[in-house]
């Protein structure tokens, strides 16, 4: 995995993520700097992190798809395994990543910790290929003042 910030390599202990959905939550404070980040993955390292995750929220769907005549793009996957979506369909999986297991990656790759100096504020675009996941979006930096206080969603 590599993290990006504004082009610079970062390691995982110098960033944290904005708990809950994306689109996060809003900082109340004008003495932060926002950059863009980009965080890429091998193919094996996103299996590792997410395989557990997919494989519920799979299930999961697949009853409540049949329960309910719902569909989603698990449905347009044949409901197939995580490596088949990297290998075979990169758009539904970049769509799953982005609806049903964001949040377990950020927790996977960034534990909660003290220390950081940035904070992951968006998922702008999830792209898939075949050996590289790559997700890009904004972060917010810290620079002057009473520092980032976190206000209501």
């Amino acid at each position: 995995m590599e993290i990006r910030i504004a082009g610079t390599l970062v390691g995982t202990d110098a960033v944290t993520h904005n708990a809950g959905s994306p689109g996060f939550g809003r900082y109340d404070s004008d003495t932060i700097e926002v950059s863009p980040y980009s965080i890429a993955f091998s193919a094996q390292e996103i299996i590792e992190a997410l395989a557990l995750p997919y494989d519920q929220a799979c299930r999961e769907l697949k009853e409540d798809e049949r329960a309910y005549g719902d569909t989603s793009d698990f449905t347009a996957i044949g409901y197939c395994g995580l490596p088949d979506a990297i290998a075979k369909h990169p758009d539904a999986l970049a769509e799953i990543i982005r609806v049903y297991l964001l949040e377990a990656l950020f927790e996977h790759i960034l534990p909660p910790r003290k220390g950081w100096k940035f904070v992951l504020n968006s998922v702008d675009r999830i792209d898939v290929t075949p050996a590289t996941i790559l997700l890009t979006g904004r972060c917010f930096r810290h620079i002057a003042g009473p520092g980032l206080r976190m206000t209501g969603t």
